[in-house]
């Protein structure tokens, strides 16, 4: 190389070949090709960060079927409440006498285990019912007049289908007194319904009931000196008596009857 020929470097001159053509000098080739691999390393990394995301459990629409999603939570809170509901006993009593009929108006006490004991008072058809998802037992605190069990207030458990039956005594009213029966007929002995009478003794008068399909009316009281009377008769009836006292016949030990005739007009 002589003196008057300029000094070329690799970095900025290209290499002269034979035929006079100029190539790109080894150190530019090596940066371009450095710069296209990088540029192609990074779409492969973004795309393989897309894919990861995408394939991630809970990820999209999948977060709306999980345990924090709307329709997860929703499902949760209704079973819950079916559980509940299946849960719950009404717990019934029913109060009958000796012969099966109901018996109104017994105090029956019920304890729910770990709340508050309280009565309630039983129906015409003799039931009363308490619904609780508790274990509960039951006592008879009070009966009516003239009835009587012998558990009273003692705590008892129900059966399994939370449902029992208590049959009580019924004791008859012992009775005191005679009876006096009213009886008024028409002309052809048939009974006269609806029939207002009264029986009078020196003390005064006692109206009794209107006299039922038998053409009568009963009253009990201590014996004396009584005598019938007609206070009112239905349309079409006229009193045959005027108002006159009848006089009872019988005993204190059979009763006192009288029959009183009137006229169907």
């Amino acid at each position: 190389m002589n003196n008057e020929e300029k000094n070329l470097t690799p970095e900025n001159e290209g290499v002269e070949t034979d035929n006079g053509v100029k190539t790109e000098s080894t150190g530019e080739s090596k940066l371009s090709g450095g710069l296209l691999a990088a540029i192609i390393g990074g779409v492969v990394l973004v795309i393989a960060i897309i894919l990861l995301i995408l394939l991630l459990p809970g990820s999209g629409d999948n977060s709306g079927d999980g345990g924090n999603g709307d329709g997860g939570t929703g499902d949760v809170d209704d079973n819950s409440g079916d559980k509940d509901e299946n849960t719950k006993i009404a717990y019934t009593v029913t109060v009958v006498d000796q012969n099966g009929d109901p018996v109104s108006g017994a105090v029956i006490y019920f304890y729910p285990q770990g709340g508050v004991d309280f009565p309630m008072g039983t129906k015409d058809n003799g039931t009363v019912s308490y619904t609780t998802d508790k274990q509960v037992k039951f006592s008879v605190y009070s009966l009516p007049d003239n009835y009587e069990y012998d558990d009273m207030s003692i705590k008892q458990s129900f059966g399994k289908d939370g449902k029992i039956t208590v049959t009580v005594t019924r004791n008859e009213p012992e009775i005191t007194g005679v009876s006096y029966t009213i009886r008024v007929v028409d002309q052809n002995d048939n009974p006269v319904v609806g029939a207002s009478v009264q029986m009078c003794s020196d003390k005064g008068c006692i109206p009794l009931e209107l006299t039922d399909e038998n053409g009568e009316s009963v009253k009990i009281i201590d014996a004396d000196n009584f005598k019938a009377q007609i206070q009112s008769l239905p349309e079409g009836y006229t009193d045959s008596t005027g108002g006159e006292y009848q006089a009872f016949s019988g005993d204190a030990e059979n009763g006192f009857t009288v029959t009183i005739k009137v006229t169907k007009n």
